[in-house]
């Protein structure tokens, strides 16, 4: 049964988006992170876990419906290494690995095994991505130049082509209306630059609009290997 209900754990509302309690649980991951909690470290890591379990519950459509019927009834994982059947989970420790090492902060290999590993380690494969090796060690294996070489190519790979962070690859422009287009409406021209070139496409404006509304061109931020990252427009009514 769970300790702690799973919203108040990452902070947000039940009626939370799914990209709300992954930024939710981003923000978290790095706060309760035991390496930038010195002196308190057990009680950080403690915290980690919880923040985790609640986010491979939320992140999952089909969990986060039986938690919303069960509430504090629902099952804890028997094993925290049982959350890594999670690819929600997988991929957001793939951004976490990529953002925390730009950050200096530790989330590799050594550190997933530290904190979730227990009796089982958790190891980076160039294929898989985060991969389980579920065998016992009472003490750390030696590990010859190869393994330690394809450890290092895979831990390359994997920032490479893990996804990018929330928000990295968006971009963020202004748009400029009257009054008269907020109140009924209009199709504007918009420009921007991306990477150097002009882009011009055409935005419907819906009518109604206020100086708070943000208008979502999906896929045309940033691109990085098969992400694409979408363009905001923040209107301006003048």
């Amino acid at each position: 049964m769970a300790d702690r209900d799973y919203y108040e754990a990452l902070g947000v509302g039940r009626d939370a988006t799914p990209d709300d309690i992954k930024k939710a649980y981003f923000q978290m991951a790095f706060q309760h992170h035991p390496d930038r909690n010195p002196g308190r470290e057990d009680a950080a890591e403690a915290r980690f876990k919880e923040v985790t379990r609640a986010y491979e519950v939320l992140s999952d459509p089909l969990k986060r419906s039986q938690y919303d019927q069960q509430g504090m009834g629902y099952p804890q994982a028997g094993n925290m290494a049982d959350l890594f059947n999670s690819p929600n989970v997988r991929d957001i420790f793939s951004e976490l690995n990529r953002e925390f090492s730009r950050m200096g902060v530790q989330f590799d290999q050594e550190f997933i095994s530290r904190v979730f590993g227990g009796g089982a380690v958790f190891v980076s494969t160039i294929t898989t991505g985060w991969g389980l090796d579920r065998t016992p060690h009472t003490r750390p294996r030696r590990r010859g130049l190869l393994a330690s070489l394809v450890d290092r190519l895979g831990r390359y790979l994997l920032q490479k082509l893990a996804p990018p962070a929330p928000g990295e690859l968006d971009l963020h422009r202004t748009l400029s209306i009257t009054l008269q287009e907020a109140e009924q409406g209009a199709e504007k021209p918009v420009r921007y630059k991306l990477d150097g070139r002009s882009h011009r496409i055409a935005v419907r404006v819906p009518p109604g609009v206020t100086s708070a509304t943000r208008i979502r061109c999906q896929g045309m931020g940033r691109q990085r290997g098969g992400w694409k990252g979408d363009l905001y427009l923040q209107v301006s009514i003048r």
